[in-house]
């Protein structure tokens, strides 16, 4: 096979790594700051997003909305700082934050399946994938091709956009840890238990305020999925991991403070435009103005995951990085469905934002497992079963990139997103 000669030849296989990466990042950047500019420069129909009320906020001119997380208004400020043009701050810094989850995802892919030019070309498919869209499937209840369907990649919505590396890092991170606490702080947490691994969680708590702090989102469903995990844990123990349960809590201390400063507006007080502030709850009120048909929007968005998923179940038990994927998907599904923002800002359909996190985190599991399935067929050491297998995610998912270039495309040409 390809791979397996050109890694045969080490150097060769170095030259060829590192330039399909090189060029992969540069192109990818490229682009993708080409769209986000022109956004940030047009206004009207025209290259339709959020970022405009974003530049009023990084100026200090904002006062319709509110958004208490400022990493990358600060970070783009810094930028206009040297530059001394609002548009193009903006643009550079979100496209900056999208290369660093694109090379954060990529040495993250390639560290869990051992390669190097399958991770960069997974990358790239993973981030330029969306959800399956047709005409043909408005005539079962569907209205548009991204609203009330949603996409692993709203290239629209800056804020998720620069939230992504650190979303990505706390999620990798907050696994990692969940699979050790009990046995790191089973001593204390200064034990010589403790100190092998304590600076996985000091990591870990740091990207779980950066994610926060750049856009709240990923934080609830996360938060929500792992809290049960180690509740569950604490329960079947009989509180005999109390102590490591604590510990392990201390450091989700910073998040929860920034998330009650977040959110103490949301629920308490009336709006800038004097609407009731406050969590509503109601089946599916918001998600159903969008979507007549939500089980099927959920599989256009999903249908590489659940392929895969269904495939291969057996994976649900054996890694718990891929079950609690699906977790924090599931959670942020279930959020979406249930809870509402009252006022003015229900028709924005907030909670959409946690369901798309959890989207993408299980679309990057789903693809280092295909990985995985991949290698083992070019080793030979695969039966007819599991090529059958790897045939059909791969269809999928090819599926998904294509329609994903061709939104991507259309939205560089200007059309809505909508």
């Amino acid at each position: 096979m390809l791979f397996l000669r050109i890694e045969e030849n080490k150097k060769w296989y170095k030259i060829v790594d590192f330039t399909i990466y090189t060029a992969a990042v540069i192109c990818s950047t490229l682009v993708v700051f080409y769209l986000i500019y022109n956004q940030a420069t047009h206004t009207g129909d025209m290259y339709l997003s959020d970022i405009h009320p974003y530049i009023d906020e990084m100026l200090g001119t904002q006062d319709e909305y509110s958004f208490p997380y400022p990493v990358m208004f600060k970070f783009a400020w810094l930028i206009y700082m040297i530059c001394g043009k609002p548009e193009l701050s903006m643009a550079i810094a979100v496209t900056m934050l999208n290369t660093l989850a694109i090379i954060v995802t990529r040495k993250v892919v390639a560290k869990q399946t051992n390669t190097n030019i399958l991770a960069t070309v997974s990358t790239l498919m993973l981030f330029f994938s969306s959800m399956l869209f047709s005409h043909a499937f408005f005539r079962f209840g569907i209205k548009n091709f991204y609203l009330g369907v949603y996409s692993p990649n709203p290239w629209h919505n800056q804020t998720l956009m620069a939230a992504r590396p650190f979303m990505i890092l706390a999620f990798v991170y907050g696994v990692k840890t969940l699979c050790s606490y009990e046995e790191d702080f089973k001593e204390g947490l200064f034990s010589v238990y403790a100190k092998r691994n304590i600076k996985d969680y000091f990591i870990f708590g740091l990207f779980m305020l950066l994610v926060t702090m750049t856009k709240p989102a990923y934080t609830l469903p996360h938060g929500v999925a792992f809290a049960a995990v180690m509740l569950y844990r604490l329960l079947s123990t009989r509180f005999r991991n109390i102590k490591q349960t604590i510990f392990m809590g201390l450091f989700y201390i910073p998040t929860i403070v920034a998330l009650l400063y977040q959110y103490s507006g949301v629920f308490t007080g009336t709006s800038v435009q004097g609407d009731e502030n406050g969590i509503g709850i109601a089946f599916a009120r918001v998600w159903s103005q969008y979507n007549g048909n939500i089980p099927l929007g959920i599989v256009l968005a999903a249908a590489f995951p659940i392929v895969v998923l269904l495939l291969n179940f057996r994976v649900l038990k054996e890694s718990t990085q891929y079950r609690m994927a699906w977790f924090v998907y599931l959670v942020g599904l279930l959020m979406a469905l249930v809870f509402y923002e009252k006022g003015f800002r229900e028709i924005h359909f907030n909670f959409q934002w946690g369901y798309m996190c959890g989207l993408f985190i299980v679309f990057l599991v789903s693809v280092i497992e295909l990985i995985k399935q991949f290698m083992t067929i070019l080793q030979r050491k695969a039966d007819r079963l599991l090529k059958i297998k790897v045939s059909i995610e791969v269809v999928v998912l090819v599926l998904h990139v294509l329609c994903g270039l061709n939104y991507f495309v259309r939205m560089c040409w200007g059309i809505s997103y909508c």
